[in-house]
């Protein structure tokens, strides 16, 4: 966007492009992911609703993965029906099904899943739908505000290289 003036030209470029860009030619990559696993996994038959609002009702017979967070963490709420998550293994994209919830998200999965399966809410890159800098996009924001939303009550693992250095429990405590 720009702004002409008789006396002043301002020019306006999205930030997220122009920190992107830098990034590249850095070569820097992200630090953060999420990473999470179901607490519980089910089959529901053609017809049932999923979530408050009735927003999704399953086509056929789908898995349905509930996982135990919500907006109150920091996914945002606008992602109900639209965001992904992902899996390592093959970088499969599954999309989130009915309202995020305060403290819940469901997914609709390809096929069952041992309920030990690790999923990825954020990945640690630029690219995938369920990055940082992706869903930044697609909730027509900046990458700060994702991560900046990311509630204090979540764990947080420390690695560095192979190996965790450090575990949070969270960041909240009772100590005054």
């Amino acid at each position: 966007m720009q702004i002409n003036s008789p006396s002043f030209v301002l020019k306006f470029a999205d930030p997220s492009t122009e920190t992107a860009e830098l990034v590249e030619s850095l070569v820097l990559r992200p630090v953060l992911s999420w990473r999470a696993r179901p607490t519980l996994i089910k089959q529901l038959p053609q017809g049932r609703v999923v979530g408050y609002d009735n927003t999704y009702m399953t086509r056929g017979t789908e898995t349905i993965a509930t996982f135990s967070l919500g907006y109150a963490d920091g996914y945002n709420r606008l992602l109900s029906n639209r965001g992904v998550v992902s899996l390592d293994e093959d970088g499969l994209q599954l999309q989130v099904v009915g309202r995020v919830s305060m403290d819940a998200i469901t997914v609709r999965l390809d096929k069952p899943k041992p309920s030990s399966t690790t999923f990825n809410i954020i990945t640690d890159d630029f690219t995938s739908p369920n990055s940082v800098t992706k869903m930044a996009a697609s909730l027509g924001t900046i990458p700060y505000e994702v991560t900046t939303s990311l509630a204090a009550r979540l764990p947080r693992v420390f690695v560095a290289g192979e190996h965790a250095v450090a575990i949070t429990k969270s960041l909240v405590t009772d100590e005054r």
